[in-house]
């Protein structure tokens, strides 16, 4: 009983943090096939505890899992890569703006004032 209720509970949280990522957190930065995965996954998991077997519980909560894996790495692969460029421009424009000619030191400092920046 205590099981059932543990996998119960993990279930409904799976369902809420999915739900949440896809209507809140990252609404803007899924792709459409990939909430289209995400819902699938869900509403087979909600299918799952309706169905009151334990089993298929768990199997439906490690393929929502899997699914919402793959999908939150891609998300943050691309917003790395968003960070990355912007960084990297912001960083030559500060550079090339701030470097003293007269100063050898000069553009490590800024260098580093860069890198306290972020």
């Amino acid at each position: 009983k205590k099981e059932e209720a543990e996998i119960r509970n993990e279930a409904d949280n799976l369902i809420y943090s999915s739900d949440k990522l896809i209507t809140q957190d990252f609404k803007d930065k899924i792709k459409p096939e990939q909430t289209e995965k995400i819902h699938k996954a869900v509403n087979e998991l909600k299918d799952a505890i309706a169905s009151n077997n334990i089993d298929t519980i768990k199997s439906k909560i490690q393929e929502t899992k899997t699914i919402l894996a793959e999908v939150s790495t891609e998300i943050y692969k691309n917003i790395g890569q968003q960070s990355e460029t912007a960084t990297s421009s912001s960083s030559n424009t500060t550079s090339e703006d701030n470097t003293d000619t007269n100063n050898p030191d000069s553009s490590s400092n800024n260098a580093n004032q860069t890198e306290q920046q972020k």
